[in-house]
């Protein structure tokens, strides 16, 4: 909680992007827990080692924010994207269920049975008090602020149930200390340790080549909270997220390794960095919704506008802090509350995640009950099934190196192996149907709009991942004029991939250059 809040409020105020919300995350846990069994195997103290491994990781990412190498992530498309939010998604939602699950096998029947009615009461609850204002009961101000506090609303009335069988009901309830202190002890003496690590040992004095050792779980270290930040980021920042305001990849990285991560690394904290659904729960909480139809039944949520500011991940942090003054209170709060939040974070997550929408086809048998959206609608359904079936895989084979303790430490790395995934499908796909299925067709106007001025740059302002990952400043009037005629982006690559059919009995170079076209439409 120290490291959350003390890391929230100095990136709430020099970030580039403070939409993004920072805090312990599974894989930086995972790799930590393997450093600590590497310094026990090699007889050195684990904390001071471990202020030399934050140190270097600290060097190294000062090094990757000022050469530039945020501009990878251009490399990184929709397809990649889908997955890592997906797997932060399903992350959340079987560990709650597998937390609920695990009462039954261990507790008795009452405790098992409150436990669950009290993470599903939370879940159910948060949902229906977000979904209050899309009623017409009282007004709209109303409305809106118990929507905006719907979980906090509904842990405290979970909270509040659960006290009525405290005595009855053998519950699982938080654990808080009554002092704020490192929660580490003294061996013999039982005083907690100090809040600044000596970086040269503790309890005896640390090797000289640990120092220098200490570089390449550093290095790992380092390329792990560049793939939590930077995936992150990017997922915040996509088109279909409405927000006006460029991302600062850059600065947020430097400002990362040059102040957070060193300070964590001299108190022996854990290294913060973009965790996913929490930044995604706060864009959601910020962002103002409106509905499309979508041709055959149904709607589409889009998002019109985002609050975008610092104050609410300053106040939140701030609040956080603040929160340790009455940690005493959060021990009547069972844990069957928290698993409901977890559920309800895993699940609202999956919003707007066209990986899960093209997951749920494969129950829907009768073709003709899909959505008419352009992926259903501009590509052959065998072919779709296939794209989804690959992303699928890596969705499953990323789940399992997370699950798996010898291998969670490789997880960030699979993610990064992804982007060379993505452009191996180039070889079992056509470029106008990669252009449909990873592409952010779903734009809202205004970011329709902001495309079509950029030309031939991306979203981050770096170079392009491939032909059929950008937008090609040659057809910007072709976007324009289909925004013109409130021509919807389905329709607008409809029209220009009717002359590429008809012309494809012409010469080779006019297909090309009309494919070209309704590729840079689809895009």
């Amino acid at each position: 909680i120290v490291a959350s809040s003390m890391a929230g409020v100095i990136y709430s105020l020099l970030s580039g992007q403070p939409i993004c919300i920072l805090g312990g995350t599974g894989p930086n846990l995972a790799y930590t827990v393997a450093f600590y069994k590497l310094c026990n195997s090699l007889d050195v103290e684990f904390l001071p080692c471990r202020v030399w491994q934050g140190l270097w990781c600290s060097l190294i990412t000062v090094i990757l924010a000022v050469t530039d190498c945020c501009a990878v992530m251009s490399y990184v498309t929709r397809y990649v994207e889908e997955i890592f939010a997906a797997l932060i998604s399903l992350i959340f939602i079987v560990e709650a269920v597998y937390a609920i699950g695990e009462t039954f096998w261990n507790k008795d029947n009452s405790t098992a049975f409150l436990t669950a009615l009290l993470a599903l009461g939370t879940y159910i609850l948060a949902i229906k008090l977000r979904d209050l204002k899309k009623t017409a009961w009282a007004n709209r101000f109303i409305r809106i602020t118990i929507a905006n506090f719907a979980v906090t609303i509904a842990i405290a009335v979970a909270t509040g149930l659960a006290q009525i069988w405290r005595a009855d009901v053998n519950l699982e309830w938080l654990m808080v200390p009554d002092e704020i202190v490192p929660t580490l002890k003294d061996d013999v003496t039982g005083e907690p340790r100090s809040w600044l690590i000596n970086p040269f040992g503790e309890k005896k004095t640390l090797p000289t080549w640990a120092i220098f050792a200490a570089f390449l779980p550093g290095l790992g270290m380092a390329v792990l909270l560049y793939l939590d930040q930077n995936l992150t980021t990017l997922l915040i920042n996509r088109p279909t997220s409405g927000m006006k305001k460029p991302a600062g990849y850059h600065l947020d990285l430097f400002i990362c390794g040059l102040i957070i991560f060193p300070i964590c690394s001299i108190m022996g904290l854990p290294f913060p960095c973009a965790a996913t659904v929490r930044s995604i729960t706060h864009l959601i909480s910020l962002t103002t919704y409106t509905e499309r139809p979508v041709p055959g039944g149904g709607v589409q949520k889009i998002a019109s506008k985002v609050a975008e500011q610092r104050w609410t991940h300053f106040a939140i942090h701030v609040l956080m802090a603040l929160a340790l003054l009455f940690s005493r209170y959060l021990r009547y709060i069972p844990k069957a509350v928290l698993f409901g939040v977890f559920l309800y974070m895993g699940i609202t997550s999956i919003n707007g995640n066209q990986l899960f929408e093209r997951l749920f086809l494969w129950g829907v048998f009768d073709v003709a009950r899909y959505p008419r959206l352009p992926y259903v609608t501009r590509i052959r359904t065998s072919r779709l099934h296939f794209f989804t079936a690959i992303q699928f895989l890596c969705l499953v084979v990323l789940y399992a190196l997370k699950a798996i303790k010898q291998t969670a430490v490789a997880f960030p790395f699979f993610i990064a192996f992804l982007i060379f995934v993505r452009m191996w499908l180039r070889h079992l796909f056509a470029p106008e149907e990669l252009a449909v299925l990873d592409a952010h067709e779903d734009l809202p106007p205004d970011a329709l709009k902001k495309v079509a001025e950029m030309g031939t740059q991306t979203w981050m302002g770096a170079q392009s991942g491939g032909e059929d990952d950008v937008v090609r400043g040659t057809s910007n009037h072709s976007l324009m004029e289909s925004m013109e005629k409130e021509e919807t982006f389905g329709e607008a690559v409809h029209r220009l991939r009717e002359p590429a059919r008809a012309s494809s009995k012409e010469p080779a170079r006019a297909s090309s250059r009309t494919r070209s076209d309704a590729e840079t439409a689809c895009v």
